[in-house]
């Protein structure tokens, strides 16, 4: 397959997919119907979930696929405040890997990143990269 990661725009708990597809408790609907609906009302999240775990569990598969909730808009009354920051931190992610591409993707973006203030990320939340 090539990937090790999947990543969703979510407001789940980012504990609770985590865990359940790296095979914890298989409450997971539970969880998403008490934190958000929108997320289990999509059968194709559900099926996405469930792939993840059954590969997951598959002895075959050394390499496992984890499971990341984001939340990209970093909406804050109305605002955006927290919006720069996650597009910062993924294009920063991304460039370790492959600056071309990055810097690619920052060009595109630019235009619409001019509406959002820059924030500084802490050294200690700086994107690692890692196998």
């Amino acid at each position: 397959m090539g990937f090790t990661a999947v990543a969703l725009e979510t407001a789940l708990p980012s504990h609770t997919p985590r865990s359940f597809v790296a095979g914890g408790p298989a409450n997971f609907a539970a969880q998403c119907v008490r934190h958000v609906l929108g997320f289990w009302q999509l059968p194709e999240n559900e099926e996405l979930i469930q792939w993840i775990r059954e590969y997951n569990a598959d002895t075959n598969h050394r390499t496992k696929v984890r499971f990341y909730g984001i939340d990209l808009s970093g909406a804050q009354d109305g605002a955006f405040p927290q919006a720069r920051r996650a597009v910062d931190f993924a294009v920063a992610f991304l460039a370790r890997r492959d600056a071309a591409a990055a810097q690619g993707i920052r060009e595109k973006l630019e235009p619409c990143l001019r509406d959002f203030p820059h924030t500084t990320t802490p050294p200690c939340h700086q994107p690692s990269v890692s196998n």
